[in-house]
């Protein structure tokens, strides 16, 4: 079996980059959040066999009689797609300089209106939590992660946060370093590949087979004897991608503080108690499934 394992930490020094939200932001952000929300609709419409415009009529039917439903639409539609979707409503806000707390009432915001006016479906109560506590979760950290990001090379703003860096552009922030003073991002990844031997469930029969592992893994600030200024100030993604030959499995989560209070800060091991915001989804050839949790760590 080989593996090759590299790390990477990087410090800024440089203070961060402070915006006092303007009226105008709010109405900005607004409008970036209805654009996604048509953009979406135009792309799900074009693929539609039947594309259906907005049509006031169902909305209102939609909003006043039409019943929600737990819907049945795949996996990776509901685990992957609709928390990307509610990320870049979150980011629509927090690019233009709102709080997290405001940019969770705007990802509530589109995941509502995407339900019950873009898209000419049944309101669905999974899409609805999914698109929105995932949808923040995942929104805080590619906006954090972006920022640190841009510090190593401005294009993988763009990658992390495609929302993050067109605003970055509009208002002329490009190539300024705007992560807190003293971050510390811990990279980490893995790559194997190996053979491995997979007994057949329907006989005795024994496979071997060629195996390839990704295992990317990220810690943002240091969570041991921290206390949170905001949320997230903490957190960590962890992710593994394992692929044989065309059956592929692997999960992704990412673990958040959302208060966290140093304690034993005096001892050689400090530690943190905290209130923790999670998402992990999981995505196996016989088992998928997802979680949205709130804990104490």
């Amino acid at each position: 079996m080989f593996s090759l394992s590299f790390f990477a930490q990087e410090s800024d020094k440089q203070g961060e980059l402070k915006y006092a939200p303007r009226v105008s932001d709010y109405f900005i952000a607004f409008g970036e959040e209805a654009f996604i929300e048509l953009f979406g609709a135009t792309f799900v419409n074009l693929k539609s066999p039947k594309p259906q415009g907005i049509n006031f009529e169902s909305i209102i039917y939609s909003i006043t009689k039409q019943p929600y439903v737990w819907d049945k639409t795949k996996f990776l539609q509901n685990q992957i797609v609709h928390p990307y979707a509610g990320n870049l409503f979150f980011n629509a806000a927090r690019a233009n300089n709102l709080d997290f707390w405001t940019a969770a009432a705007y990802t509530v915001w589109g995941a509502w209106s995407w339900e019950n006016i873009y898209q000419n479906s049944v309101t669905s109560y999974n899409d609805l939590i999914t698109t929105t506590a995932a949808g923040i979760i995942t929104g805080e950290t590619f906006h954090r992660l972006a920022y640190a990001a841009g510090a190593i090379w401005e294009p993988l703003i763009w990658l992390v946060s495609p929302v993050d860096g067109i605003n970055r552009l509009l208002r002329g922030e490009r190539y300024r370093h705007c992560a807190p003073e003293d971050l510390e991002v811990i990279y980490a990844a893995e790559f194997f590949t190996a053979f491995c031997a997979a007994e057949k469930f329907t006989g005795k029969t024994t496979e071997f087979l060629p195996l390839a592992e990704f295992h990317p893994y990220i810690v943002y600030q240091n969570p041991f004897g921290h206390k949170t200024k905001e949320p997230f100030d903490q957190f960590s993604l962890d992710a593994m991608l394992m692929t044989k030959f065309n059956e592929t499995m692997g999960y992704v989560e990412i673990d958040g503080a959302l208060y966290s209070w140093p304690f034993f800060c005096n001892t050689d091991l400090p530690a943190s108690i905290g209130i923790n915001f999670n998402y992990k989804v999981n995505y196996f050839d016989r088992l998928n499934y997802s979680t949205n949790a709130v804990g104490v760590c």
